[in-house]
């Protein structure tokens, strides 16, 4: 609740750097990039491009040389431990899963680090994909 009174600052920011992201990302082979729907808006919670499984963990391991950390989203819900017993074939959901790098978005993130954000994904984009 202490934060309530800074939310829409944190969305308004969190959309500038996507926004940011989206411009200056554009177009990098092997790099798919989160897409919003028309007349919707996100608050962007992450920013999750898409990058082909077999290169994903070269990509991170890139992004990691040049200070950047990224992370793996989203963990098939059978692979957590209290639903292992839910397990059903969902082969969009599978391959989606070993493709998905959320790279850093938050709040507090000045422009110099978006700027620095952006220029080792544009790098390990160039070299890894």
């Amino acid at each position: 609740l202490s934060q309530l009174a800074r939310l829409a600052y944190h969305i308004g920011r969190r959309r500038a750097i996507a926004a940011a992201y989206s411009i200056r990302l554009q177009g990098l082979k092997g790099l798919e990039l989160p897409q919003v729907r028309t007349a919707r808006q996100s608050a962007w919670h992450l920013y999750a491009t898409r990058v082909d499984a077999d290169r994903r963990d070269a990509f991170r391991r890139r992004l990691d040389d040049f200070g950047i950390g990224s992370q793996v989203h989203y963990r098939l819900l059978w692979e957590h431990k209290r639903f292992r017993t839910f397990y059903k074939s969902c082969p969009v959901a599978e391959r989606e899963a070993g493709r998905v790098v959320s790279i850093p978005l938050y709040p507090a993130m000045t422009d110099v680090i978006v700027s620095q954000v952006i220029h080792a994904v544009r790098k390990a984009a160039q070299e890894v994909l």
